[in-house]
């Protein structure tokens, strides 16, 4: 009998459940088609799903809680990325209005001259390869942060709030880029690669094509190995990089390095990743919000299942029955 894994928290279960329904429904009228290799997409699929239900017999034959909190939390974030990202594939067929325009007069207001920072960037090989190297690693980040710290601490509360953290920001900024979409930076000031040094466009160039191809309507079904999240603002490398730090805030000689780290990928976000500095402010705020919502949530269900707390709600439903 499989036991549900209890690593992730009930809401996120029901948020990534909603915006997988939302997903279906926005892809079905818009006339996504199945990919013509199905095999390769069903592949794709089960080792997601594998991990979870892997999770689910591990929970159920009661196996190491730091075991199975790693394996479903791991396959949580394969979830969570793959259901998001090619909801927002579905989502960008809205075509609400772009913003490009807009999102670069903060960096304007700022003083701030993106193409003048790329090239300088550009120019140093050693520079743009640690950027690169910091900006396409973030996932690493993630994953080789949570298997040391169950490694070393079996922190199962640390791991599943940042789940959570990573859920909520996650939906946001796929809401946010459907609600406020735009090219990027360096598509919309057409920089080519020529002008960007030992800086490449090959990120931004596959992102650019498939978000067009959205809008204009020739491209109705999903990518099966080169599909990229659809988004620009907020900055998801920044919430993401920012959560890994925070899952092993507790282990001071990993966390600086972690912090460290997050502070190259924060910063490459605009001469690698091409994003306004408006995306990475955005980035910030919804993970500052998402930690402070996450950390009321399990205060108030820490107090609620305290031993003193469970006594007065006994006392008060013995008296409201007597009454």
């Amino acid at each position: 009998m499989l036991k549900f894994p209890d690593a992730v928290h009930h809401h996120d279960w029901w948020l990534l459940l909603a915006i997988f329904v939302a997903t279906v429904v926005v892809s079905a009228s818009a006339g996504f088609a199945m990919p013509d290799d199905t095999l390769q997409w069903i592949m794709y699929l089960v080792p997601t799903f594998g991990a979870l239900l892997i999770a689910s017999i591990a929970n159920a034959q009661n196996m190491a809680l730091a075991r199975v909190t790693v394996i479903t939390f791991t396959a949580w974030l394969i979830c969570v990325s793959m259901v998001l990202g090619h909801g927002s594939y579905a989502f960008a067929t809205l075509n609400f209005p772009l913003q490009d325009a807009r999102l670069l007069s903060f960096d304007t207001a700022l003083g701030i001259d993106l193409v003048a920072l790329r090239t300088a960037v550009g120019q140093s090989e050693t520079a743009s390869s640690i950027l690169t190297f910091a900006y396409y690693k973030t996932g690493n980040q993630m994953l080789l942060g949570v298997v040391i710290l169950f490694l070393l601490r079996d922190d199962f509360r640390r791991l599943r709030k940042s789940a959570s953290i990573y859920t909520l920001g996650a939906t946001a900024t796929m809401v946010l880029s459907t609600l406020i979409p735009a090219l990027g930076a360096y598509p919309y000031l057409n920089m080519s690669a020529v002008d960007s040094g030992y800086l490449t466009n090959a990120g931004t160039d596959g992102y650019v094509a498939h978000y067009l191809a959205l809008r204009d309507g020739t491209l109705r079904v999903f990518p099966t190995t080169d599909w990229c999240g659809i988004t620009t603002f907020p900055s998801f490398h920044t919430i993401m990089t920012l959560t890994a730090a925070y899952a092993v805030r507790p282990i001071r000689w990993l966390f600086w390095p972690s912090a460290l780290f997050s502070c190259f990928v924060i910063f490459a976000t605009l001469p690698v990743g091409g994003h306004y500095s408006i995306d990475i402010i955005g980035g910030l705020a919804i993970f500052a919000a998402s930690v402070a919502w996450v950390e009321r949530r399990d205060r108030v269900h820490a107090v609620a299942a305290s031993p003193a707390r469970r006594r007065v709600l006994q006392v008060g439903e013995t008296a409201a029955i007597s009454v």
